[in-house]
This record gives structure tokens, sequence and C-alpha cells, in this order.
């Protein structure tokens, strides 16, 4: 999996809109840990999206962004590394 999501807000004429520039191809595998890094990171972009300001046509500029994603690791039990 990439350890970020590249992607483009920009909007539509009535809503905010992202493009996800390097979404994993198809038989991806994940795990839980990952799935949870990755809904996180879409969730900040879905959040920032939304936060634009208003559509004008005139001044508009689509935003390119990079969500890092960060896995968090755990240790198997009775190992401290």
């Amino acid at each position: 999996m990439d350890k970020e999501i590249k992607a483009t807000l920009s909007q539509t004429a009535s809503s905010p809109l992202v493009t996800w520039r390097n979404p994993p191809g198809s038989d991806a595998e994940f795990t839980p840990e990952q799935l949870r890094a990755l809904a996180a990171a879409l969730k900040k972009a879905a959040a920032d999206s939304e936060a634009q300001p208003p559509f004008n046509a005139k001044h508009y500029r689509p935003v390119e962004r990079i969500y890092p994603l960060t896995v968090k690791r755990s240790l198997p039990k009775g190992r401290a590394d």
C-alpha cells in the first residue's frame, strides 16, 4: 500500500469533490491497521474538501494535497523492541 494518498480537492457547481490520484489497484490486500489508516486519511480529505471556500468560477483553483497514511504497529505480547 502507498504510504500516502495524493488527492486533488475541487468543486462542482453544487458540491465539493475529491479526486484520488493514486488509488490501490484491484485485488489490493490490507491489514486492519492499514484499513484504519486509510479510512482516517480519506475522512480528512473529505473534511478538507468540505472546508473549501464557496465555489467562485472566476478565482477558483483546485488544490493538490498529500495525506500520509500512518499505520500504528503493535508488537506481539512479550516483545519490547
